[in-house]
């Protein structure tokens, strides 16, 4: 999965649409948050991606367990770790998500 600095979603493959029930044009241009069950819970502050985000920013890759939510709202154990990187003067992330169950 690859991010933009506001965790909107740029390109996601076909393992992470199966993952979690969307098509790769329902997922491009809406935030990762969408695929996140802490970021749907008030109790939830920061979200993981802001978290990740942040922390990725001093250093190389980091890493971070949370439960994933699917399109018909089934949640799984997920890990998505992220790497940083900058083109054009902007920053953007590479993800890598994994099913945990």
């Amino acid at each position: 999965i690859s991010l933009d600095a506001e965790g909107k979603i740029l390109s996601v493959n076909t393992a992470a649409c199966q993952m979690f029930e969307y098509s790769s044009e329902e997922l491009v241009g809406n935030s990762f948050a969408l695929l996140s069950y802490e970021s749907h819970s008030p109790r939830t502050g920061v979200g993981i991606v802001e978290h990740l985000m942040g922390r990725a920013r001093q250093s190389p890759v980091v890493a971070r367990e949370f439960h994933g939510l699917s399109r018909n709202k089934r949640t799984f154990p997920a890990e998505l770790t992220l790497t940083q990187y900058s083109m054009g003067g902007r920053d953007y992330f590479s993800g890598i998500l994994r099913d945990i169950t």
